[in-house]
């Protein structure tokens, strides 16, 4: 699915002098992550709020399976969640269409 592209930043990218519109599912994933439930008006149960958990004690499992429960709230399917040791996430999904 297509979408408006942010940077690093969470700037809107400008080419041309227009947004850039693009593959957008790594960029919603992360927004996904990144955000907390209640934040998104159109579905405020999404949110996965990476940066509250991290303050947190829970186990890698508890962990992946709630990042789970949020991906699949936004019709995210065939997720796979990959925590190494060193604390590096790794997601990979599809959009159910």
């Amino acid at each position: 699915m297509g979408d408006f592209i942010t940077d690093a930043n969470d700037d809107l990218v400008i080419v041309n002098g227009d947004f850039l519109v693009d593959e957008s599912l790594e960029q919603e994933i992360a927004y996904i992550v990144k955000s907390n439930v209640g934040e998104w008006k159109q579905n405020p149960t999404i949110g996965f709020g990476i940066a509250k958990r991290m303050r947190t004690v829970q186990t890698v499992d508890d962990f992946k399976q709630e990042l789970d429960i949020h991906l699949k709230l936004d019709n995210l399917i065939d997720t796979k969640i990959k925590l190494s040791t060193e604390g590096q996430l790794t997601i990979s999904a599809k959009r159910n269409e």
